[in-house]
């Protein structure tokens, strides 16, 4: 799985050239409450490819889980999620479809093990953008379902199920 990861994302890498400049902004960062990194996180997604209305984005974050274990530690767990993204803008109002990969741990003592020892959680992604000021800021909504089961220490196996976000962000 992680070297499916890794493939993909060094394809679509290639792919950051052909983005057109015609006046859109084709980078933004948010932070978003739930979604992909399930507590919150702060992204950045570029604009790979575009034509009129519709365009493909590539997002990647980072997030702190909180791992509560109330009898031994309170700790943040970091989470590293990556999207994949279509979405379709008209006027102010925008239509996200996508999906999501996060590595997480499911032992935060191993955390030094990250890249030999992470498993990943998928999601999936349905959502809505509206541009304020100027087209510069953003808000959105995003129904983000997790598709496979995870291990946590604390709520032992969970998933699917669905889950949610809401962001806020600024486009350069």
């Amino acid at each position: 799985m992680k070297k499916i990861l890794l493939k993909t994302l060094l394809v679509l890498s290639t792919l950051t050239g052909f983005a057109q400049e015609n006046g859109f902004k084709s980078n933004s960062i948010f932070l978003e409450a739930g979604g992909a990194a399930l507590v919150h996180s702060i992204n950045y997604e570029r604009v790979l490819l575009t034509n009129e209305h519709q365009n493909l984005g590539l997002i990647a974050g980072i997030g702190f889980s909180p791992a509560l274990n109330w009898f031994e530690r309170f700790e943040f767990d970091p989470l590293i999620p990556v999207r994949l993204k279509l979405f379709s803008q008209q006027n102010n109002f925008g239509l996200e479809v996508g999906f999501a990969m996060t590595p997480y741990i499911e032992d935060p003592e191993n955390i030094g093990d990250f890249f030999t020892e992470a498993e990943v959680a998928i999601f999936g992604e349905f959502g809505f953008r509206f541009l304020l000021f100027e087209q510069k800021h953003f808000v959105g909504i995003t129904f983000t379902p997790i598709l496979n089961e995870i291990d946590t220490p604390e709520l032992d196996r969970i998933g699917p199920m669905p889950w949610a976000a809401l962001k806020a962000g600024y486009r350069f």
